[in-house]
Formats: C-alpha cells, sequence, structure tokens
C-alpha cells in the first residue's frame, strides 16, 4: 500500500513541479536568447543586460524553492490534517505509511527543485557556474579522501532536508492541537523545535569542538586536511538524523493518539 501512496502522491506533486520546472528552464533559455540578441545589435550594454538576468535569475532561485517548499508543505496539510483527513485515515493505511509517503516524495520533488535551479544557472550563467564547480573541486583536492568528504557532504544536505521536512510535518501536527489557532501554534511549535535544536546541539556539541577550536595548531593551520572538518560535518549529520527521527516519531504518534482534523 505504500507503494501505491508514493505513486499517487508523486502523480499529484508532479502536477505543480513539473510545470514549475518547465517555466524556470524555459525563462533561463529565453534569457539567454534574448540577452545575446541584445548584446549582438546594441554595443556597450553587455553589462546592464548580464545585470538583468542575474536579478532574474535570483528570483527565480528564490520562487522555485519557496514554491517547493510550500507546496511540500501544503501537500501534508491538506491530505491529513484538514477536512481531507477524513478521506485520508479512512484508508487501509498506518500513519507512518502517510508520513513516510509524503517524505519521501517531497524529498524527491525537492531534489529534483534542486537540479532544476542548477540547470537554469548553468544555462543563464554558464561560465559563473562552471568557474564555481572548479573552484569546488580544487578546494576539495586539497582534502584527504576528498571524495569521502564530498559524499559526507552530499548525505550531510540530504539529511538536512529530511530534517527540514519533518520538522515542518511535526510543526503542522502539533498546531493542529490548537483548534482555531493552528497556524499560530504550528509556527510557533517550530520555532520552539528550532530553539531545542539549538540547545541540544550547544550542549552536546561544543564540548566536542571546543578541544579542536582551542588547538593553536588548528587556528593557524591553513590546510583542509585535518579531520576536524570531517568530525564537525559527521557530527552535524548525526544530529540531524536524530531530530529527524524525533520529529517523525512525534508525527506519528499525534497523528495515531492525538488526530485533530479542521
Amino acid at each position: 500500500m505504500l507503494g501505491k501512496l508514493i505513486k499517487y502522491e508523486g502523480r499529484a506533486c508532479s502536477r505543480i513541479f513539473v510545470p514549475m520546472w518547465a517555466v524556470s528552464i524555459g525563462t533561463s533559455l529565453l534569457m539567454l536568447v534574448v540577452g545575446s540578441i541584445i548584446k549582438a545589435f546594441a554595443t556597450g550594454v553587455g553589462g546592464t543586460v548580464d545585470a538583468i538576468i542575474d536579478i532574474i535569475s535570483a528570483f527565480l532561485v528564490i520562487g522555485l524553492v519557496l514554491l517547493g517548499i510550500v507546496t511540500v508543505v501544503v501537500r501534508f496539510y491538506q491530505n491529513l490534517i484538514s477536512d481531507e483527513g477524513y478521506l485520508s485515515f479512512t484508508l487501509p493505511v498506518t500513519a507512518t505509511q502517510h508520513i513516510v509517503a509524503k517524505l519521501l516524495t517531497g524529498l524527491l520533488f525537492l531534489i529534483g527543485t534542486a537540479l532544476a535551479v542548477f540547470l537554469s544557472q548553468l544555462i543563464t550563467n554558464f561560465d559563473r557556474t562552471t568557474g564555481a564547480l572548479n573552484s569546488l573541486f580544487s578546494q576539495l583536492e586539497r582534502v584527504q579522501d576528498s571524495w569521502m568528504f564530498f559524499s559526507l557532504i552530499l548525505l550531510f544536505l540530504l539529511v538536512a532536508v529530511v530534517d527540514t521536512i519533518c520538522k515542518l510535518y511535526a510543526s503542522m501536527v502539533a498546531g493542529s492541537q490548537f483548534g482555531r489557532h493552528r497556524i499560530v501554534g504550528s509556527v510557533v511549535s517550530y520555532y520552539l523545535a528550532g530553539v531545542m535544536e539549538s540547545i541540544i546541539m550547544l550542549v552536546i556539541g561544543l564540548p566536542l569542538f571546543l578541544p579542536w577550536v582551542n588547538d593553536p595548531a588548528q587556528v593557524n593551520s591553513q590546510s583542509v586536511e585535518e579531520p576536524f572538518a570531517f568530525l564537525m560535518l559527521g557530527v552535524l549529520t548525526l544530529f540531524m538524523a536524530f531530530f529527524s527521527a524525533a520529529y517523525f516519531f512525534v508525527s506519528r504518534w499525534l497523528l495515531t493518539k492525538r488526530l485533530n482534523l479542521q
């Protein structure tokens, strides 16, 4: 049944995300063509055209990211917490399966959004984007076990996105306990969750990082070959994984034991 949930959730999300990606990439191609034509027929305006393209590209990136996050939030809210929840919870599906289906689908489409952002930037700012990539990989080459470090960065980013989605889900489910004030409750819950994360990371992480920070060899070192970077990324990834699991179980418990639909 989980597979069917993911299938139908994917279809619903694709109706929103795929046109959004197409508009972004199409707009980038249009800006590239129009900008090239203007530069070819008008001299001395290349800098102005590039500046306008950069501004529009920035708005495209911000719009894609915000729309992606809002879509993931709205899909969860509408299907499980609003009136549609009465229908969703009549299905022979557990709360765990509902959350997992939403989480996996949302994660997949947010990754697709990140790829659409990258492709759009590659179209409008090819030299700058490739230059940034070359600079990144040249920095990674200075690190011992560079591919392991790069894989750890990707894992950290992936877990961070999962943590963000799970925190949004848990905040919405917790906010549903506030009745008519569920939006305010959701915002307050999200803020408190962020404060809790910060406190736990400071209390546990500070003793781990202080010996490295106070080491004069680390402070004065110009090399990134030290294991401190691995330690920091590894610990942060574990923190994010722990918080994600905590938010997941909070959401499951509230949806199972204290379901409060609109």
